[in-house]
């Protein structure tokens, strides 16, 4: 489409639209969320190590799309709304909801940057209304 000869190389650096979902992040955690879910209703168990490798993988996929500068962390936050409205949607498996936030709040860069910023403003960040969404779709067991 460009006119080259050959495969070339673009170098995205910096998102040059605004902000938006990001797919990649919504498509990282859907996908690693049936990972879960097939493993879990398969029988295998998988230890410590294992799941926390799994919460890595689902987060990193999206938090990398922002620390390439092609993505704003707004974008990530309003992955995860989208990702915990659908997931009870998605998964037939209660266990998979639970599973998708603890990886988010406790393995995602972008997500404790984000509520590292909002804790500097004492919760006057301009994604605290977000947040709150967010934390109103997390299971209670969480």
């Amino acid at each position: 489409m460009l006119g080259y000869p050959s495969y070339v190389y673009e170098v995205a650096i910096r998102g040059l639209t605004p902000s938006s979902c990001s797919a990649h992040c919504i498509q990282g955690l859907i996908g690693i969320g049936g990972v879960f879910e097939y493993f879990n209703s398969s029988g295998v168990s998988l230890d410590n190590s294992n799941l926390k490798c799994l919460k890595q993988v689902a987060v990193d996929i999206g938090d990398r799309r922002v620390m390439a500068g092609v993505h704003y962390p707004s974008d990530n936050l309003c992955s995860w709304v989208v990702l915990m409205s659908l997931a009870d949607h998605v998964y037939r498996n209660t266990d998979v909801k639970g599973f998708l936030w603890d990886a988010i709040e406790n393995h995602s860069w972008v997500y404790q940057s984000i509520i590292k910023h909002d804790r500097q403003l004492r919760g006057g960040s301009a994604l605290r209304q977000a947040l709150d969404y967010l934390h109103s779709l997390i299971p209670r067991q969480c």
